[in-house]
Formats: C-alpha cells, structure tokens, sequence
C-alpha cells in the first residue's frame, strides 16, 4: 500500500541509516585515536579514517536495508534467527563484538556493544525489534519482501518499521 508520505519516509529512514553510520564511523575513529594515545594496538582499518564518500555510504545503507528487509520476519511464526545473524555478521565486520541468542528455534535476538573509552562507564541502549507484522502481497505494488528500490524509494515490509530505523541507530 502506497501512501503520500511513503516517498518523504522512506528517504528519512534511509538518510537516517547513512548519517548513523557516519555517526558510528566517527566514534569508531575517535576511539582508536584515543587508544592509540593510550600506547593500546588499534587495528589498521580502523586506524585510518579516510573523507567520507557520502553517495556510496548511501548506497551502501540502502542495499543493507533491502538484505535486511528481504528476510521474511513475519510474526507469527517470527524467524527472527538468519535477520539477527545477517546484523551480527555486520557487527563484527566492523569491529563491532556482537552474540545471537536464540530463546526457542528460529527466534533470534542480536546484541551488540561499542565500548566507551577510558573511565567512561554510561550506557546507552539502542533497541529495536526484528520482526514484522504480516503483510497482504495483494495489498503491495511490489512484493512485501522485495527490498526492492522503485522511484528513489525502497519497498519492503520493515522498511518504516522497525527494520528501517533499527539499522539508523
């Protein structure tokens, strides 16, 4: 189902997940400049932080979230579990230490942390939920688990909710 606000939404929820990622990459970096001050190894991709290339950073954040919404979520039955390991792989790809735990077969969480740097003990939690409400394929212009990107927008059932605004925190 299309609405009036989709295309503005949709745009949001995807510049959202870049600006969090250029977000993310520069905490990671700050983090390494200070352990680095610190004497503490920092490993060489993260150590070098190069000028952002704001369209592929784009680019990027849009196929993940078109993967992301692919993975049929639907609850019930949920099938949370290959969406949790699809984020944590993510997670660790960026250096990012991250565990699945799967509270009954098939039902997946993903949870990850960032730590501070030196005595800073605060926390922080960014939530979010994995699985999706059911969708009526006749009901959608483009098949619900598409992820598919039409007119500038990507289409897919998460994408506004939650799997869209997960993926910018």
């Amino acid at each position: 189902m299309k609405h009036r606000s989709l295309n503005h939404r949709s745009r949001r929820a995807v510049f959202s997940l870049a600006i969090s990622i250029v977000i993310l990459v520069s905490i990671v970096a700050d983090v390494s400049r200070a352990r680095r001050a610190q004497g503490a190894a920092v490993p060489s991709v993260i150590a070098t932080a190069a000028p952002i290339d704001f369209g592929k950073l784009g680019q990027e954040a849009t196929s993940l979230l078109s993967q992301y919404v692919q993975i049929n979520t639907t609850d019930p039955p949920g099938n949370e579990l290959g969406a949790a390991q699809m984020l944590k792989a993510k997670f660790l790809a960026g250096g990012i230490p991250a565990t699945v735990f799967e509270s009954s077969p098939g039902r997946g969480i993903v949870v990850a942390r960032l730590h501070g740097i030196r005595n800073h003990n605060k926390s922080i939690i960014l939530l979010s939920h994995i699985d999706v409400v059911p969708a009526d394929p006749s009901q959608w212009q483009v098949p619900p688990f598409s992820g598919v990107v039409k007119n500038g927008e990507l289409w897919g059932r998460g994408s506004l909710d939650d799997k869209g605004p997960a993926l910018s925190s």
